[in-house]
């Protein structure tokens, strides 16, 4: 799939366009997607550009009809008849198409009637971690990359008549973020976290999903240190893939306390 070029004005003359680094926050959130989406449909981001184009607006939304129209004609292929161990191929050849989600991992959705995009987006995340025996928040990510990609995301608005030349969006402020969850991270502060927000990381899970190529960006408009980062990154890993605790070890302890007595 080609990659979308964002635009940008030229900065010596407003008539002008020239290639952009990424989206603005600004343009994706308008396109109705979250930062999380916007990466795992392979969209570029430009945390620092403030400036929100409504063709870059359109640019996306053309990018996610195209997927849509694939997802429904490759769907449309499939609607015959097949054997089941055919079926069983085919539904793994579709759900390894999500990130982390492996062969094994595959069968053992098929094997419990998900055995399509469109049934894994559909899906409860409780539910599907203890059947498939993982972490209630990886099938969390297993969920959402299935709804991008049949596109179960925000409804699109009817498309506007043509003007005759494209006008910038006047930017609109963010709401008001929650930062508490991130200051879990062991030295991420309240100023810390507002930082984080205001490139888009606003949850633990944002955090975790931060790719090592961004690090150094961040730095530089956060001015918190690299290292310090990379710190919060690894703690947010260990915090998304731990798995619930469960009273099991504390009646063993229990047991071994009468014995003792």
């Amino acid at each position: 799939m080609s990659e979308i070029e964002p635009r940008v004005m030229h900065s010596q003359d407003s008539r002008k366009f020239r290639a952009g680094r990424g989206f603005s926050l600004g343009e994706i959130s308008g396109a109705g997607l979250s930062v999380h989406e916007a990466k795992r449909l392979s969209l570029r981001i430009d945390r620092r550009r403030k400036t929100v184009h409504e063709f870059n607006i359109e640019a996306i939304k053309s990018h996610i009809k195209e997927r849509m129209k694939k997802l429904e004609e490759r769907k449309a292929e499939e609607t015959k008849k097949v054997p089941l161990e055919e079926a069983e191929k085919r539904a793994i050849s579709e759900l390894t198409k999500i990130e982390g989600l492996n062969k094994k991992l595959a069968q053992k959705l098929f094997q419990n009637k998900i055995d399509s995009l469109e049934a894994l987006s559909s899906a409860k995340a409780k539910d599907l971690a203890k059947k498939v025996g993982v972490s209630e928040t990886r099938a969390q990510l297993w969920i959402e990359d299935a709804q991008v990609l049949t596109g179960k995301i925000k409804p699109e608005p009817k498309p506007e008549e043509v003007k005759e030349a494209p006008k910038e969006i006047a930017v609109e402020e963010l709401p008001e973020i929650e930062s508490a969850e991130l200051t879990k991270i062991k030295g991420l502060t309240n100023q810390d976290a507002r930082k984080l927000a205001e490139i888009g990381i606003l949850t633990i899970e944002d955090l975790a999903l931060t790719e090592e190529e961004e690090i150094e960006e961040i730095t530089q408009i956060t001015k918190i240190p690299q290292d310090t980062i990379k710190a919060w990154i690894k703690e947010a890993k260990e915090l998304t893939e731990k798995p619930k605790e469960t009273a099991k070890p504390k009646k063993r302890a229990k047991a071994k306390t009468k014995k003792k007595a």
